[in-house]
């Protein structure tokens, strides 16, 4: 009898018994191997010859003939018992008590994360195959893993080969799809309903040939892992794109919905550096919450994007170009709290106007971050009189920063201060000349003992331009501040 049917039989018969009955059931079952195993120890000494004077003719009979038929049998009775007594000791086991819901809470903490430094970088399915391998353990538990989506939700690490490499995990083989394509397959089905994290990691160094062809309107085969990817893009919980990816899968994306979409990683470069229709993907994605942008500059698009779920903007603008900043152009998002933008380049030009029109846009912006700033002191006034909500500001390598700004900060009896909720302010690598008149000082002082006027500071952060110092002066002016418990910081 195989451990399967004795599973099921006994399943069956034990049917709304107590634990206390089952465990009867099992003394039984021991006391009747013990009971088979004296049996078959009394059969082997019985048909053992004897030494002396030799078996006789019944004897003989008995060994040759009937004796191992009988030790057959008692075999496999002691088998059959021992089974049902392994099998009735699973069925009262305690893990069986537990939920099913508690079970796959257990089994989700087997599962490792894909980015634990221990894991080395090829183990992209390390997630797969370990609730993969909790799986296999038992029937019953393979039927909870598969039944419980949530096990199989960890990130879909995708790397798009060189489309003139012959790599079978992504090429076009008998199956249609290679094995690390047939186990996406498998995964992205045991995960549905579920949203899913999506990691596509596309070429970086193609051949010069491919990228000539490219800028001529020559398209790439789309890999059918990606297609495969595409076909639940409803699904995408979040998504990350790295590198160049074929043209063809970015016209693709604009025609999916990302109902499901929250957070975004996009580099949304062709093979030649341009944009890839920015505003036609953003606006599929009405649950976006954080979008992580890494685009060139370019005329703005003529369509508009509104991202109604939008919490957190980090921009980061690629170019060389002297154009506009197009995302302030088309980008609407009216629940923006964290704006975040990177300039990689200072000879990019930038209209106030573009950026003070976003900033209407978003009022509920508090938190500022800005990188290598192209605005002048006077453009950023501007805008930041549109911001009211601005609880938090940094301004990093801002060269264009002069006095201006600082008197705009302070405070003065009966004028309005700029950005009055202000109450942490993060000054980096500032232009020697915010230093030497220490009309920052003096800026800092006055909203402090301004009363309910603006906001008082909670954090304060400066620090010199790189390799330079903070004068004495100014040091000890600095610390002048904090004797009046003003939290003002200098990083060097």
């Amino acid at each position: 009898m195989s451990i399967r049917a004795a599973l099921a039989e006994q399943t069956a018969k034990t049917k709304g018994l107590a634990n206390a009955d089952i465990r009867r059931l099992i003394a039984d079952s021991e006391l009747r191997v013990a009971s088979l195993e004296s049996n078959i120890t009394e059969l082997k000494s019985a048909a053992a010859p004897m030494e002396d004077d030799g078996p006789d003719d019944s004897t003989l009979k008995f060994v040759e003939g009937e004796a191992p038929l009988a030790s057959s049998s008692l075999l496999e009775q002691r088998d059959r018992e021992r089974i049902t007594a392994a099998v009735l000791r699973h069925l009262i086991a305690p893990i069986r008590s537990l939920p099913v819901e508690l079970l796959a809470e257990i089994f989700s903490l087997t599962i490792r994360d894909n980015d634990d430094p221990l894991l080395s970088t090829r183990s992209r399915f390390v997630h797969f195959q370990d609730a993969y391998r909790v799986s296999h353990i038992c029937s019953e538990w393979r039927q909870i893993t598969l039944s419980s989506p949530q096990l199989w939700t960890g990130p879909i690490n995708v790397t798009v080969q060189d489309p003139v490499a012959q790599d079978a995990g992504w090429t076009v083989t008998a199956t249609g799809l290679g094995a690390d394509g047939l186990m996406i397959r498998a995964w992205l089905a045991h995960s549905d309903p579920l949203p899913v994290p999506i990691v596509l990691t596309g070429l970086d160094d193609l051949p010069e040939p491919i990228l000539a062809g490219l800028r001529n309107g020559e398209a790439l085969h789309l890999p059918l892992v990606l297609e495969e990817l595409l076909r639940v893009a409803p699904r995408w919980g979040i998504l990350h794109l790295y590198g160049f990816l074929p043209s063809m899968f970015y016209q693709c994306l604009v025609d999916c919905t990302l109902d499901s979409l929250e957070e975004a990683n996009l580099l949304m470069l062709d093979a030649d550096g341009c944009i890839t229709a920015p505003a036609s993907l953003l606006g599929n994605s009405p649950r976006l919450r954080k979008l992580n942008l890494h685009i060139p500059l370019l005329d703005p698009p003529g369509t508009s994007v509104t991202l109604p779920s939008l919490r957190v903007l980090e921009l980061t603008v690629h170019s060389e170009r002297n154009t506009r900043l197009s995302p302030f152009e088309f980008l609407s998002a009216p629940a923006l709290e964290t704006c975040s933008i990177s300039f990689v380049f200072k000879s990019i030009s930038w209209t106030q106007a573009a950026f003070t029109a976003f900033l209407l846009r978003s009022p509920n912006l508090t938190d500022l971050h800005l990188l290598s700033c192209p605005l002048t002191s006077s453009d950023l006034i501007a805008a930041l009189s549109h911001a009211p909500s601005l609880t938090h500001l940094e301004l990093d390598n801002c060269h264009h920063l002069d006095n201006t700004f600082l008197l705009a900060l302070h405070y003065k009896v009966g004028t309005p201060p700029l950005a009055p909720l202000l109450h942490v302010l993060r000054l980096l690598h500032i232009p020697e000349s915010l230093t030497e008149s220490l009309i920052i000082v003096g800026m800092l002082a006055s909203r402090w003992s301004a009363g309910p006027a603006t906001a008082r500071w909670s954090r304060v952060t400066l620090s010199p331009p790189s390799r330079r110092e903070f004068t004495e002066d100014f040091r000890d002016a600095i610390r002048e501040l904090e004797h009046q418990g003003i939290p003002v910081e200098i990083r060097t």
